[in-house]
C-alpha cells in the first residue's frame, strides 16, 4: 500500500491499460445501470483485465479495459 492508500500493484499496472492512479476507487456506471467502483487488476487476463466492484452487493466483475476507461470519462464529464 502507498502512503495515498492505492495498492502498489494498482499504481503499476494503471498506465499499461491507460488508467491513472487516481481511478483507484472510482465509480462507474455498467451497461446494466448498475454502478461500480475500480478495484484492482487481473493482469494476465489478456479480455477482462480491470476488476470492478458492484456497489450494490460487493460482488467481483471483470471488465474490458477500453470500457472502463471510456465510462470514467463519461462519470467524469
Amino acid at each position: 500500500m502507498q502512503a495515498n492508500g492505492v495498492p502498489a500493484d494498482f499504481a503499476r499496472h494503471a498506465v499499461v491499460f491507460g488508467l491513472t492512479e487516481s481511478d483507484y476507487g472510482a465509480e462507474f456506471v455498467g451497461q446494466n445501470g448498475d454502478f461500480y467502483t475500480v478495484a484492482g487488476f487481473a493482469p494476465r487476463s489478456r479480455k477482462y483485465p480491470v476488476l470492478a466492484t458492484r456497489c450494490r452487493d460487493g460482488k467481483t466483475f471483470k471488465f474490458p479495459a477500453r470500457f472502463v476507461v471510456n465510462a470514467l470519462a463519461i462519470a467524469a464529464a
